[in-house]
C-alpha cells in the first residue's frame, strides 16, 4: 500500500537512466542563464563590474561636472557683487557729497525764502494801492463832473 502512495505523489524529479535530475519549475529557473563554464563566470562578472565602474564614474563625472558649474556660476555672482558694490559705494560718496552742497545752500536757500515771502508782501500792498488809487480816481472823476455840472449852472444862470 506504500508503495502505490509512493507512486501516486508527484515528485520533482525524474528517473533518466538511473540519474535524478531536477526539473525546472518556475520563473526563477528559466530566467536564469545557463552557464558552461567557470571561465564564461568569469568573463561575464568582469563585465558586470566594467558596467558598474564606468556607470559610478559617469556619475562621479556628472557630479564633478555639476559642481564645475556652480563653481563658474558663485564666480559670476561674485563678480556682479563686487560691481554692484563699487556702485553702491560711488553712489554713497555722491549722496555724501550732494549733501555737503545742499548744507551749504542751505543758508542762502533761507535768504530766498526771505526775499519771497518780502516779494509777497510788497504785491499785496501794490494790489492794495492799484485798487486804493482807482478809487482816489473815481471820486477825483465824480467831484470833477459834479464841479463842472456846478460851473456849468451857474454860467447858464448867469447868461
Amino acid at each position: 500500500m506504500m508503495n502505490q502512495q509512493q507512486q501516486e505523489q508527484p515528485t520533482n524529479e525524474t528517473n533518466v537512466n538511473d540519474q535524478q535530475l531536477p526539473i525546472d519549475v518556475g520563473i526563477e529557473a528559466t530566467t536564469l542563464p545557463l552557464y558552461d563554464s567557470k571561465k564564461q563566470l568569469i568573463n561575464c562578472s568582469e563585465e558586470l563590474f566594467k558596467n558598474i565602474k564606468n556607470y559610478i564614474t559617469s556619475e562621479i563625472e556628472l557630479t564633478l561636472e555639476d559642481y564645475k558649474l556652480l563653481e563658474t556660476m558663485n564666480n559670476c555672482t561674485m563678480e556682479k557683487f563686487q560691481g554692484m558694490t563699487q556702485i553702491a559705494q560711488q553712489i554713497q560718496e555722491e549722496n555724501r557729497d550732494l549733501n555737503n552742497r545742499y548744507q551749504q545752500l542751505l543758508p542762502k536757500l533761507e535768504i530766498i525764502d526771505k526775499l519771497d515771502r518780502k516779494v509777497t508782501r510788497l504785491e499785496t500792498m501794490a494790489y492794495a494801492i492799484d485798487a486804493y488809487s482807482k478809487r482816489l480816481e473815481k471820486q477825483y472823476k465824480l467831484l470833477e463832473k459834479g464841479l463842472n455840472d456846478h460851473h456849468q449852472q451857474q454860467n447858464q444862470q448867469s447868461n
